[in-house]
């Protein structure tokens, strides 16, 4: 059995909170599960450490360094605190051992190639997603046999505020469209801000928050194809066997410049929607 260690912020969160389970019902359980568990603090209101422990089934672990030395394979969570996951992460990505890092993978562009950067010194096998990369209906892509420059303009909606969920959007579109955008520009209101996404090659994309919608992207291909993909499908077993496969061959399934370039998206529209109306460089 190939044992997991949980880094967290605080482990009492949703995330925590699921991929026990999700991890116990794959089609890989007999050969993975969550083993032990670590955070840097207890959620204030919520679990403690060691009451979220006995009730999943895992063990405390008494310090990170303990955790990641016991530990086959690692997840590094805090999914609403990307800002404490480099400091998170140090000792995982030195371990040589494959680590995943939940969304949103880091604050910003300069952040995420760090981490990048230190996994590869180590030797360590990194990756990061939104497990709405994981989407069924995005298989429209592969169904029609269209790559990335293929698609001329993408459109995606989602719920949430910008600074949690704008990665969700920017998965998908990265997916379908690849790394490339220069600048960003926003426009809306406060409650849905709308940001556009300008590519080098002359491209472009969207991203839009609704408070009331769910996830969808509207493609567009150059050939005149296109299709409006909502999400309906469960995404998240998808997301947890690709992870699983992951721990047990090393190879990351996302790469790492996709991943770099949807944080440095999300670095321009945060900026950009501090400032409506002017265009933002996206980080290189």
């Amino acid at each position: 059995m190939n044992r997991i260690g949980f880094i967290d912020y605080f482990l009492d969160e949703w995330h925590a909170n699921n991929y026990p389970a999700w991890i116990r019902a794959s089609s890989l359980s007999d050969s993975f599960d969550v083993s032990f568990a670590w955070a840097a603090m207890d959620k204030p209101g919520g679990l403690t450490t060691q009451q979220w422990c006995e009730r999943h089934r895992v063990e405390a672990m008494p310090s990170l360094q303990a955790l990641v030395d016991a530990s086959d394979c690692l997840i590094l969570l805090s999914p609403d605190n990307p800002e404490e996951h480099e400091r998170l992460a140090q000792l995982a990505l030195c371990s040589g051992k494959p680590t995943y890092i939940d969304k949103t993978f880091a604050p910003d562009a300069a952040a995420a190639r760090r981490l990048f950067d230190l996994a590869e010194r180590h030797h360590t096998p990194l990756y990061s997603t939104s497990a709405l990369r994981y989407a069924r209906e995005l298989s429209w892509l592969g169904e029609k046999k269209l790559g990335q420059q293929d698609i001329v303009f993408a459109a995606a909606r989602g719920p949430g505020i910008l600074n949690n969920y704008v990665i969700h959007q920017l998965e998908m579109i990265v997916k379908a469209m690849g790394p490339g955008a220069v600048r960003a520009l926003a426009s809306g209101s406060k409650d849905a801000p709308l940001v556009l996404f300008e590519y080098k090659d002359g491209r472009s994309c969207q991203v839009n928050h609704l408070p009331w919608a769910g996830f969808s992207l509207a493609l567009q291909a150059k050939d005149g194809q296109g299709a409006i993909c909502e999400v309906k499908a469960d995404f998240w077993q998808p997301f947890i066997e690709d992870l699983l496969g992951f721990f047990a061959t090393g190879k990351p399934p996302v790469p790492a410049r996709e991943t770099c370039a949807a944080m440095a998206m999300r670095e321009a529209a945060l900026k950009a929607v501090a400032r409506p109306g002017t265009w933002v460089a996206v980080p290189d």
